[in-house]
């Protein structure tokens, strides 16, 4: 598979995200390439479930939005790894640490290799994946496995996590623009991420800047629930939104 057709497919995801129909030709000229190259691009994306196409326009996939973990790795790296950096100053060795799937706590993975014997606890295969060369416990939190995010939820997830006590949980969010705590776009992680913030002394946030502007389809808690949200330099009126909580931190 070429490396540039699938960086130009992921980058036509992240235009859906932002506007839910494009023109087929429009996006040709943007990128450069002949329609026929382009509707090439959409069939495969089409054949993923993660675009409808019709005459002339291709339109996001109704339903579950999330953008796949391979684009969302590549937004904001240099925001995520500020962030990452002040997140793994909380960590204490020898602790409990929870890890949410997404991109902003898979960039925290590598600063485990500053600590001492954690134990790792995630839902999320791409994080255990980066684990692997490190010196720490890891326990994968069994379930459905949710193949667009690369994780696994449901049922069987949310009663392992009865049995873990956890010291610290990073969590993530799809976005909070209009509300009063973070979202997420699937309706199977609200459960599981309800129970991790039951389940932990220290509860932290983190989030890139961009989330201040994105919303996803059902909140999980409110940002009072948190101890901290580490998030980058914003404005006072960026600040308002999430004051409630009870420390904010600027990476």
């Amino acid at each position: 598979m070429s490396k540039n057709n699938e960086k130009r497919r992921n980058e036509i995801l992240k235009k859906l995200e932002q506007q839910p129909s494009l023109r087929i030709k429009e996006l040709a000229e943007f990128f450069q390439v002949t329609t026929e190259t382009l509707r090439k691009d959409l069939f495969v994306l089409e054949q993923r479930g993660q675009v409808n196409k019709t005459h002339g326009y291709v339109h996001r996939k109704d339903g579950y939005d999330e953008l796949p973990i391979e684009v969302k790795v590549e937004e904001n790296t240099e925001l995520k790894d500020q962030i990452a950096r002040k997140a793994i100053e909380f960590v204490i060795d020898y602790s409990v640490v929870y890890l949410d799937p997404g991109s902003t706590t898979l960039s925290i993975v590598r600063y485990f290799a500053l600590k001492k014997g954690c134990t790792i606890v995630t839902p999320s295969i791409r994080i255990v994946q980066s684990l692997l060369a490190l010196k720490h416990e890891i326990l994968l939190i069994g379930g459905l496995i949710q193949k667009k995010g690369s994780t696994t939820t449901g049922a069987f997830a949310l009663d392992n996590l009865k049995h873990v006590k956890i010291d610290t949980a990073f969590m993530g969010t799809d976005g909070f623009k209009d509300c009063q705590g973070p979202t997420t776009f699937s309706f199977q992680e609200l459960s599981v991420k309800q129970k991790v913030i039951e389940q932990s002394k220290q509860k932290i946030l983190v989030c890139d800047r961009s989330k201040f502007f994105k919303t996803g389809t059902y909140p999980f808690a409110r940002f009072s629930d948190y101890d901290k949200i580490i998030t980058n330099p914003i404005d006072p009126k960026e600040k308002a939104m999430i004051d409630s909580a009870k420390e904010i931190v600027i990476a």
